[in-house]
């Protein structure tokens, strides 16, 4: 179910086929003429008794094209998870972990070549001066060596995105996320390589892009460490201050902050 009349537009969901393997797929036609953000979840249906998937929407941001796209999205159902929800807060995102790069969305638009992938994570657990890298099992994505690893766009923070054109023959292929800090020491992520199919052939002949999508990826599991303060504004008083505290007070406070290492 989606924000798109192709998808109920959040009214009606439109039910996937079960393909035997322990996946479901579904097939649709949509033309945008504009850029678009298609916003979707998937729901279980158990006899009348329908669950939501949690967590955010999933994300497909589409491009006006002229051309015929083939666009195969491979999914994973999203689960609650306690340390993805607090990473993904203003806090962290816009301050402690925030970005350099120009904030911007990263449309799927026609590819170059008749084929190529489109990766997406959300990896808010990383530094700002630390770099999310992708890599496979094929040439294109560097056959697991770090050095020619594809490096995420971070534009869209703490959703990590990446294009990559891959040969037809490189499929399937097996990948996965590390993080490279900036002295070159790589945390791989331990959990089990994800893995793309290989991709069907078009029968009109027409490009296709395949979509990688992936939901919280966190190849450092050291969790953050940090020293907050909490202090009312009327519990603040200095020598200048009227007998209550004052905003200029705060800034003697942030002195003191940073002589205790806190900054």
């Amino acid at each position: 179910i989606g924000n798109i009349p192709e998808l109920g537009s959040w009214n009606a969901s439109v039910p996937l086929n079960c393909n035997g393997q322990g996946t479901w797929e579904l097939s649709f036609h949509t033309c945008p003429e504009t850029d678009t953000e298609i916003e979707y979840k998937y729901l279980v249906d158990n006899c009348g008794s329908i669950t939501w998937e949690p967590e955010s929407n999933h994300v497909l941001n589409l491009s006006p094209t002229t051309e015929t796209v083939n666009i195969e999205v491979h999914d994973v159902f999203r689960w609650n998870d306690a340390i993805q929800n607090c990473y993904t807060r203003s806090a962290f995102v816009d301050a402690i972990h925030s970005r350099s790069s120009e904030k911007k969305i990263n449309y799927i638009s026609t590819p170059k070549s008749n084929l190529e992938c489109f990766f997406s994570c959300i990896t808010p657990n990383i530094r700002h001066d630390h770099k999310l890298v992708l890599m496979g099992s094929c040439p294109e994505l560097g056959q697991w060596d770090p050095s020619k690893g594809i490096e995420m766009r971070d534009n869209e923070m703490p959703r990590f995105t990446a294009s990559v054109q891959i040969a037809r023959s490189s499929f399937p292929f097996e990948y996965k996320y590390a993080i490279v800090k900036p002295d070159g020491y790589v945390v791989w992520d331990i959990e089990a390589n994800f893995f793309c199919p290989q991709p069907r052939n078009p029968e009109d002949g027409a490009k296709t892009v395949v979509c990688c999508n992936q939901f919280y990826v966190s190849p450092d599991k050291a969790l953050f460490h940090g020293l907050g303060v909490y202090v009312p504004l009327f519990s603040l008083r200095t020598k200048e201050s009227c007998g209550i505290g004052q905003y200029t007070d705060i800034k003697p406070l942030v002195d003191l902050c940073n002589k205790m290492g806190s900054s």
